[in-house]
């Protein structure tokens, strides 16, 4: 929502200093927050991106564990617990984790996805701030041509339209930044995947006994 308000004083300055003082505004502020989040856990982007789709699917233990259970499927047959789709697998994969795996390979199996998870919807909101603030930059800029002329838009591009263009490739940047191939988020994700995928190689009884 921050970059909600820095919009508003962008382009919208007499609204933002009459709204400001507002208690109301600040609760607007707040639960505008409260449902962005809960926009970006409900729609999933970081799931939704080339990478995990492709790198992370192929990489996933519970796609491994679905695959050996399968192979497997025989000597399975009278376990406790049967893996017959990717949801029991990865309920199988969460018994493992916690249950059996260690303690610090679990908390980096928590703390890598949720690092994966926040650089990705960081760069997902930057972005949209970019195209917002463009957005609003050229209507400004074509209201103010089309009502006052050429010299008033002129004025008004060098008085404020300079900062918003700035502030606009501050958000590409940092979005384009956040979400570059191969950054830390996709790494230490990627790494601590297939350091699970070798705990399980290592402890294949589990998956017999399960």
């Amino acid at each position: 929502m921050g970059i909600v308000v820095l919009e508003l004083r962008l382009f919208f300055p007499g609204l933002a200093a009459s709204i400001s003082p507002d208690p109301g505004f600040s609760v607007l502020v707040v639960l505008g927050g409260v449902l962005l989040g809960l926009f970006l856990y409900d729609y999933d982007f970081p799931v939704k991106r080339g990478f995990y789709r492709t790198k992370v699917k192929e990489n996933l233990p519970s796609a491994f564990l679905l695959d050996w259970c399968q192979k497997h499927k025989t000597e399975l047959q009278s376990g406790e617990f049967v893996v017959e789709t990717e949801d029991d697998a990865t309920q199988l994969y969460f018994i493992l984790l916690n249950g059996y795996m260690q303690p610090d390979l679990r908390e980096k199996a928590f703390y890598f996805g949720s690092l994966y998870r926040l650089l990705a919807d960081i760069g997902l909101v930057m972005g949209l701030g970019f195209v917002a603030t463009i957005i609003l930059f050229e209507a400004n800029m074509k209201y103010t041509l089309f009502v006052s002329g050429y010299a008033q838009a002129q004025e008004v591009f060098l008085n404020v339209g300079v900062l918003q263009l700035a502030i606009a490739l501050m958000l590409l940047a940092t979005s384009l930044f956040f979400s570059r191939p191969n950054n830390k988020g996709e790494r230490h994700l990627l790494s601590n995947l297939r350091n699970q995928k070798s705990w399980l190689l290592t402890h294949q009884q589990l998956n017999e006994n399960s």
